[in-house]
């Protein structure tokens, strides 16, 4: 699966798992936070103390974006949690297309309570196998690849991990993550990409809480 990216395969397993409803803010933050991990990973960026920078390292990454780290060139840091949250909606809808392009992902139209048009996408017949299979190379000890890891790592994160294996699996992995921390498995860049996360998803879901508070 070395074309697809890790937030196309976090898609492909989220829209699996969730027969094609796969939305909220934890999904959409984990795409965005897979791209960044993407690009940690190829050795093009950093994150240290939350803050995202350049390495000037050029490796090869596969990305759901055209260039992502161009956005990282200026001289201002960027942070890391605030990149995420704001460019959540920008991925999700980059490995949409992507995987729509290639004929792994299948959208449909249907209309909710006989009038309400809504959208709705399959997973192409098997498509989401190898992921799922990497996963359990995982779980078994058989594969330390730190782009599986990270994908583990992350669908943990997102709270996916038990909806796109069975409980004794995805206990298994997360039992493997745990052993010595993630950072055992993981450069710590990409582990804090990972953490970056987690408070993208948290600060997200606090402010949807005060906005729902405000508004009753």
């Amino acid at each position: 699966m070395r074309d697809i990216s890790l937030a196309e395969r976090v898609m492909l397993l989220a829209v699996w798992a969730s027969d094609g409803d796969a939305r909220g803010e934890a999904i959409d933050h984990t795409l965005a936070g897979a791209e960044l991990a993407e690009l940690v990973l190829a050795g093009r960026v950093t994150i240290r103390n939350g803050t995202i920078r350049p390495t000037g390292g050029a490796g090869d990454a596969s990305t759901a974006l055209d260039a992502p780290d161009a956005d990282f060139t200026t001289a201002a840091p960027v942070n890391a949690a605030n990149w995420i949250g704001d460019n959540a909606a920008r991925v999700r809808e980059a490995c949409s297309n992507g995987l729509t392009r290639r004929g792994l992902l299948h959208e449909h139209r249907r209309r909710r309570w006989g009038f309400w048009p809504v959208r709705y996408r399959t997973v192409e017949p098997g498509a989401q196998q190898p992921a799922l299979d990497e996963l359990r190379e995982f779980g078994a000890g058989t594969d330390v690849e730190p782009r599986v890891v990270t994908l583990a790592a992350l669908l943990r994160t997102s709270e996916l991990l038990d909806h796109v294996l069975p409980e004794a699996e995805a206990g298994e992995i997360a039992r493997r993550l745990d052993e010595n921390g993630t950072g055992s498995w993981l450069d710590e860049a990409v582990g804090e990409a990972i953490e970056q996360v987690r408070t993208a998803v948290t600060a997200a879901i606090t402010a949807g809480t005060v906005v729902v508070v405000t508004n009753t």
